[in-house]
């Protein structure tokens, strides 16, 4: 349909007729709210297909046609089965953008070859092969994960286990959360909890979160991570600190471990939703471990941030030195949120001490960190909008155990002109 309206608007004669005539700009408006339609009820089918109901997404893609939108749904699915003679005769496939047809036949020939390779080193290669992809543009069915979402936050999606029942919601409540205190029996069920429960220095959702918080610091001592989170909960980026803070932030940095990341937050998610019988424990893991990733972190350095700006007078060297400590162990982490928290410390740290050099490093790295996000994002973004299920799931789960590996082979990939956002 898209490429009938194109080529009605390609002429000149159809030009004016769509400037003098109404009813003509009316039927226009019909073929676009046509082809939006489709766009929702193929993105719908493939949210479905993905819960495992194949049938059910079958009869919604049928009553699209050939729409662009359904004939893509249709390949993604067809590939996922790894029934490639359907693939390359579906009816429609030509309807497909050029390099997204491209990447399909390259994916199909991958297939028949190395039928046991990996999702992700599948689409890499086939996307090698056929060159410069228009990535920005995203897929016909992009949104098709914020239908997994949508489906998920309605019954009857709940699993057996009460914990995660409430900790995979989208949005839980706070009573809901406060409910499961008593299932949150590991440390990594407890900082999903804090996470869970943050926000607000008052109320009985803050008394808890304290009293987790405690729990933590005193079941490991030797964990740097607690005893920060112990010192900063409650206080708020813009509270500048001061010369009182400093004994207490040093005895806790002196600590010999940070153990918490968002990798062992993930990996330990993952095992305890897998032995939940959770139907997407990729997914929910992931969201878990970023929601229960320490803020401690982040706090101390928009405190030294707002120490530093309003001229409160402290000793500096000591601040600094917290501030290494802390953000050398963030900034060898594997994952984004940690590296820039960690890098941005660095940079404050090198401020604070007034290293003119330091701080250029630190901007150095922290500009690479940020570069590398902003180019991996526009293509995972884009993978993300293909409706494989397989190519999602190890997605999410090689971001959840090494993002920035998986961000420095993305880059990789060849992009279109145009394709990259401005930087930052």
């Amino acid at each position: 349909m898209r490429g009938r309206l194109r080529r009605y608007l390609g002429s000149f004669s159809a030009l004016l007729l769509l400037v003098l005539a109404p009813v003509d700009r009316g039927w226009t408006a019909v073929l676009v709210q046509d082809e939006a339609s489709a766009r929702v009820h193929a993105e719908e089918a493939a949210a479905i297909a993905w819960a495992g109901h194949a049938e059910q997404a079958g009869a919604l893609l049928a009553g699209l046609g050939r729409a662009e939108p359904a004939v893509f749904v249709r390949v993604c699915l067809a590939l996922d089965a790894n029934d490639l003679e359907r693939v390359l005769n579906l009816p429609g496939l030509h309807r497909l953008r050029p390099d997204e047809a491209g990447l399909v036949r390259a994916l199909a020939s991958r297939r028949a070859m190395l039928p046991s390779e990996d999702w992700v080193s599948a689409f890499e290669e086939a996307w090698r092969e056929v060159g410069p992809i228009d990535a920005a543009a995203g897929t016909s069915v992009r949104g098709w994960t914020e239908r997994i979402a949508a489906q998920e936050s309605a019954p009857p999606h709940k699993l057996g286990d009460p914990f995660w029942a409430v900790a995979t919601k989208k949005r839980p409540t706070r009573a809901e959360v406060v409910s499961v205190r008593p299932l949150a029996t590991s440390n990594v069920r407890k900082l999903l909890l804090v996470g869970l429960l943050r926000g607000g220095s008052r109320g009985p959702a803050a008394r808890i979160r304290r009293e987790v918080i405690d729990e933590l610091a005193a079941a490991e001592p030797d964990e740097m991570t607690y005893a920060l989170m112990r010192l900063l909960d409650g206080s708020t980026g813009d509270q500048a600190l001061s010369d009182n803070d400093l004994p207490a932030l040093e005895e806790a940095v002196g600590r010999p471990r940070f153990g918490v990341s968002v990798t062992s937050l993930y990996e330990a998610y993952l095992s305890d939703l897998e032995a939940a019988a959770d139907p997407d424990p990729a997914s929910h893991a992931s969201r878990a471990a970023i929601i229960a990733f320490p803020e401690a972190p982040g706090t101390l350095w928009l405190r030294a941030k707002t120490t530093q700006d309003e001229g409160v007078p402290m000793a500096v060297e000591r601040l600094a030195a917290v501030l290494e400590r802390v953000g050398r162990e963030l900034a060898v982490q594997t994952s984004l949120l940690a590296r820039l928290i960690g890098q941005q410390i660095l940079l404050r740290a090198a401020l604070l001490r007034g290293d003119v050099a330091g701080a250029d490093a630190a901007r150095a790295e922290l500009a690479t960190t940020y570069a590398l996000r902003r180019e991996g994002n526009v293509r995972l973004n884009y993978l993300n909008g293909w409706p494989v299920p397989g190519l999602l799931r190890e997605l999410t789960d090689s971001g959840g155990r090494d993002e920035i590996a998986l961000f420095r082979e993305l880059v990789q990939l060849p992009l279109r002109a145009g394709s990259l956002p401005a930087s930052r």
